[in-house]
């Protein structure tokens, strides 16, 4: 599987501004990772399905509803990556948002806290790797 993505749903129609906090953060601690703004783009499941971790910022109720969206159809993929959802609304909604759509929800100040998950979720991704490749 490719590293992980940050896909902004929507941020008002302007610049996605959370997505790139984000993405600035686990870019300066090292993570190798992608970035897709699908209120511009749009998106492809298949594509999305190739990374293991999804991180989807949540800033407002609007992109609230368009990352329950994606994250039904991710679903309806058979998608197995790690979704991963932070940002404001994701904070007033966690309890919800991690029963039905996400595995991970950054509350707060998401920073450091979704540094420190990337990092734990990469270390898993590599021992099962290792562990796979221990057992042929």
């Amino acid at each position: 599987m490719a590293p992980s993505i940050i896909v902004s749903t929507f941020e008002g129609g302007y610049q996605p501004l959370h997505a790139l906090t984000g993405l600035a953060a686990l870019r300066d601690a090292g993570h190798k990772i992608d970035f897709l703004d699908i209120y511009v783009n749009g998106y492809n499941i298949e594509r999305l399905k190739d990374y293991t971790t999804i991180i989807l910022p949540v800033p407002l109720f609007d992109s609230l509803n368009s990352a329950i969206q994606l994250c039904k159809d991710l679903k309806e993929k058979e998608c197995n990556s790690n979704i991963v959802m932070y940002g404001q609304y994701a904070t007033i909604n966690a309890s919800y948002l991690s029963k039905s759509y996400a595995h991970h929800v950054v509350k707060g100040e998401w920073e450091v806290p979704l540094v420190s998950l990337l990092d734990r979720l990469v270390c898993i991704v590599e021992a099962r790797h290792h562990l796979k490749a221990f057992c042929l």
